[in-house]
């Protein structure tokens, strides 16, 4: 019966550690979407507040005429100017 309750607690134990350790990782690696113009990073893909400009993925080339972003670097399809990667502000 020992036995058992400890092979359950020891059970429990390192779940936890794996999920806790889980949440931890995926604070750090937080996906930033910053804004074009203003100096404004949030954690969600949407407008920025402060002047309702696009919001793009830390990482990724945008246009800063049309503000359409791509994954690899080049012009923009759409109007042919170079592409600009976004930096996280701040």
């Amino acid at each position: 019966m020992k036995v058992v309750f400890f092979s359950l607690f020891f059970f429990s134990c390192c779940l936890s550690y794996s999920q806790d350790v889980k949440k931890e990782e995926q604070k750090q690696t937080k996906i930033q979407y910053c804004c074009v113009k203003q100096d404004y990073c949030g954690d969600k893909a949407r407008k920025c507040p402060n002047d309702q400009m696009p919001l793009i993925k830390d990482g990724l080339y945008y246009c800063p005429k049309c503000h359409k972003s791509k994954k690899k670097p080049g012009s923009c399809g759409r109007c042919d100017v170079a592409l600009v990667k976004m930096e996280k502000k701040g």
